[in-house]
């Protein structure tokens, strides 16, 4: 029973640094970066995961307490608790990343996203190592099926926030800009509230893989309606 459980731990983790990791390799390839923005690229990407413990915990108890609670109804609290959860997706990058280093600097868009990918890569490492570890998890097709779609839900809503927080913060623009990541964050944790509680819920996760797709075209339209500026941007900065 101890090897499965450090075995569940690896694998876990594994998971969730692995696919965060790649997924931030992939998207910053073909970049040359000078090596203080290298440098700013992965320390934001362990303060993400330093933070994502944090954010994690605080989930799992919150949405634990409230799916416990005695005549608990649901889905009122969750929709309640979600904006808070929210606040704490995005408001730490938003901190971190409005300071003279990177305001009106084109390393913020990258640095924002391997922050929040940080984040996902140990929230995904919590929910894969407690669902490896329910008994019953694999034993039938909707577990492991559930747990690929939540760790790719994950890894998309993360990109796109951080590719959302880091270009309002390399080119600063209006106050909806800031809107937008707390309401996708907030619908996100809504829906994916629900499989946190019993993973047998799992259609949740196919639809906030619809929602992080949703948001992630957003964001890339965005980026491509921007990226002559942001090229010039590289140019002055990275020269």
């Amino acid at each position: 029973m101890r090897f499965m459980a450090q075995f569940e731990l690896f694998a876990a983790f594994i998971i969730g640094f692995l696919s965060s990791y790649g997924l931030l390799l992939f998207t910053a390839r073909g970049k040359e970066f000078p090596p203080a923005v290298e440098r700013d690229v992965f320390l934001s990407f362990a303060i993400g995961a330093a933070l994502g413990v944090g954010t994690a915990v605080l989930r799992l108890a919150a949405v634990s307490s409230v799916a416990t609670g005695a005549g608990a109804n649901l889905s009122t609290t969750f929709l309640i608790l979600s904006p808070m959860l929210a606040t704490l997706d995005v408001m730490p990058i938003y901190l971190y990343l409005n300071r003279k280093p990177f305001s009106g600097r084109p390393q913020a868009f990258y640095v924002s996203i391997s922050m929040a990918l940080g984040v996902a890569a140990m929230e995904i490492t919590l929910k894969v190592f407690r669902n490896l570890s329910a008994e019953g998890f694999l034993s039938s097709y909707p577990g492991p099926l559930s747990l690929a779609l939540f760790v790719l839900s994950s890894l998309l809503i993360r990109a796109a926030l951080g590719g959302d927080v880091g270009l309002s913060i390399t080119f600063p623009s209006s106050a909806r800009a800031y809107v937008r990541p707390m309401l996708f964050m907030t619908i996100f944790n809504f829906l994916i509230a629900f499989y946190q509680v019993d993973w047998n819920l799992w259609p949740m996760t196919a639809i906030t893989l619809v929602l992080s797709l949703i948001y992630l075209q957003r964001i890339g339209v965005r980026l491509s309606k921007l990226r002559r500026k942001m090229r010039l941007l590289e140019k002055k900065h990275y020269a």
